[in-house]
């Protein structure tokens, strides 16, 4: 049972460096090497699917990010269902679902936050209109207005960090709840 874990492992490893790669090469410019063939060719058949169902957001393609919290999830999955048949006890599987959902849950939290403190950097550096920031506000914009219905007028305009205040109390709480 252990070999399948690791093999799980292993490929979810291989297509986490593909999708850094390709991250790094798409900045990069030189779409025309071999190797960014290679890691175009292995990774678009993953990648596109999750493109065409997931809303436009302007210039950022959340795609990879996508796949590796899917791929996340489905290793986690499959290793708890190894786990809990090879021990022979199903309530094995349960328990490893609820700590791969927390983990999931804690890192969706941990994205939340590193978008929502970019934003609030570039809106304290930058006081011009720019793309970037366009498409930070189309994505936070969403949690944003329903909190800020419950604050009070005086303090909407700190309304990101409000809420990069109340992600930050989120994840500590699950983080404690998943010791």
């Amino acid at each position: 049972m252990n070999f399948i874990i690791k093999a799980l492992d292993t490929v979810y490893t291989v297509f986490l460096f593909l999708m850094v790669a390709r991250m790094f090469l798409s900045f990069s410019g030189n779409h025309y090497s071999s190797f960014y063939k290679f890691v175009y060719k292995y990774t678009e058949f993953i990648l596109s699917p999750i493109r065409r169902k997931l809303p436009v957001t302007g210039m950022i393609d959340f795609s990879p990010l996508v796949a590796l919290i899917l791929l996340g999830v489905a290793r986690g999955i499959l290793a708890a269902f190894t786990i809990a048949v090879g021990s022979g006890e199903p309530s094995y599987f349960f328990y490893y679902i609820y700590y791969e959902f927390l983990n999931l849950l804690s890192s969706l939290i941990l994205f939340l936050i590193i978008l929502y403190f970019v934003k609030v950097l570039f809106k304290s550096w930058n006081k011009t209109y720019t793309p970037f920031y366009d498409t930070l506000n189309r994505i936070t914009n969403f949690f944003s207005y329903r909190i800020e219905k419950y604050i009070p007028l005086k303090f909407r305009d700190r309304i990101d960090l409000i809420t990069l205040a109340i992600f930050f109390l989120l994840l500590m709480i699950i983080n404690g709840i998943r010791g």
